[in-house]
């Protein structure tokens, strides 16, 4: 079975911090995501509109199958997915980021190249 058959992630993390790659890397996807409290924060993750967050075995095991038994819904979890990720977290967006913030250090200067690079 490939990657892109998944039919969700079940992200089941109870402890550690820092971003969650393969949210990102399913929501870049248009994968459902099913994830634990501890699992989304900073990405911008809301409940029952871009993944349905649960806490306890039950708990999750219920919003795995509730994805599981309506496609429309998966369908839809994993669209609002992969517009977050493109709209957050795409290469484009980073780029944009990373410039805007050599702006701010450089300011009005202007880069002179280095000895013996062209002028």
């Amino acid at each position: 079975m490939g990657f892109l058959s998944v039919a969700l992630l079940a992200c089941s993390l109870r402890s550690g911090t820092g971003l969650k790659n393969k949210i990102l890397q399913s929501w870049a996807m248009g994968i459902p995501v099913v994830a634990t409290p501890i699992s989304v924060p900073g990405l911008g993750g809301v409940h029952d509109e871009n993944l349905l967050i649960a806490e306890g075995a039950k708990a999750f095991a219920a919003q795995c199958v509730r994805l599981l038994e309506s496609p429309e819904l998966a369908e839809r979890i994993g669209r609002a997915g992969r517009r977050i990720a493109l709209e957050r977290y795409s290469i484009q967006v980073k780029l944009e980021e990373v410039d805007g913030l050599i702006g701010e250090l450089l300011g009005d200067r202007t880069c002179v190249p280095a000895a013996g690079q062209g002028a």
